[in-house]
């Protein structure tokens, strides 16, 4: 299960280490399309599960991660892609491709405090 996976990356990643995930997002134009190449049956898509990114964000805090940095790219749709692309701070929904950046929480509080003593 995802979040087992999560909670296990949690338990081995150093303090004050990082986790770092490439995502392409069930509600993005990409995982969209990657998702109807699915149910063709494409066999490199079959075993691939697509997730939202509130789903994701909610999966990294059960496991004890606070997402850090997040940066989309990939504004083109699947067939268009023409020139490379500038990747842009945030979370944008028709961004084919997403990368989320969490710490464990524990790390992030503390430096959060750090900042305020």
């Amino acid at each position: 299960s995802p979040l087992q996976v999560l909670k296990e990356a949690h338990r081995i990643i150093r303090r004050d280490g990082k986790l770092m995930l490439g995502l392409v997002l069930k509600e993005s134009p990409w995982g969209k399309f990657y998702q109807k190449k699915k149910k063709l049956g494409y066999p490199f898509y079959k075993h691939a599960t697509f997730y939202k990114f509130d789903e994701v964000v909610r999966l990294l805090v059960q496991a004890g991660f606070v997402t850090e940095r997040t940066v989309s790219t990939l504004f083109q749709r699947p067939g268009e892609v023409r020139h490379m692309e500038v990747p842009k701070e945030g979370y944008f929904a028709g961004a084919g491709f997403t990368i989320m950046v969490a710490g464990k929480k524990a790390v992030a509080t503390e430096a959060t405090n750090r900042d305020y003593e």
